[in-house]
C-alpha cells in the first residue's frame, strides 16, 4: 500500500505541483498531434488537476490560518482518483499520438 500512496505524498500540501500536472495536460489538449480522443481523454484529466489543485489550494491555506494539523482523510477517497487520473493522462501523452501514415 505504502508503494501506491508514495506518489501522493508530492502533490499533498502541495498545491504547485498539483498546478504543473493540469498545466502539462492543458497544454497537450491543444497540441495537434494528438488524436481527437487523446483530447477529450487529456481535457477530463486536465479538469480533474485543475479542480484537485484549488482544493489543494484551499486545504494550505485552510491549515495555515487553523493550524489544524489533523490527517487528511480526504486523500484516502481522493488517492485513488489523483492516481487514476495521472496515470492515465501521462498513458495519453505518451501513446495518443497520431502516427503519421
Amino acid at each position: 500500500m505504502e508503494i501506491l500512496l508514495s506518489p501522493l505524498k508530492l502533490f499533498a500540501f502541495n498545491p504547485i505541483a498539483a498546478f504543473i500536472v493540469a498545466i502539462i495536460f492543458t497544454i497537450a489538449c491543444f497540441l495537434r498531434f494528438y488524436s481527437q480522443r487523446s483530447k477529450r481523454i487529456l481535457t477530463i484529466c486536465a479538469t480533474f488537476w485543475w479542480v484537485y489543485s484549488f482544493f489543494e489550494l484551499d486545504m494550505t491555506n485552510w491549515r495555515s490560518f487553523t493550524g489544524d494539523m489533523a490527517i487528511r482523510v480526504d486523500l484516502v477517497v481522493l488517492g485513488p482518483i489523483i492516481l487514476f487520473f495521472g496515470i492515465l493522462g501521462i498513458i495519453t501523452l505518451i501513446k495518443g499520438l497520431k502516427l503519421k501514415t
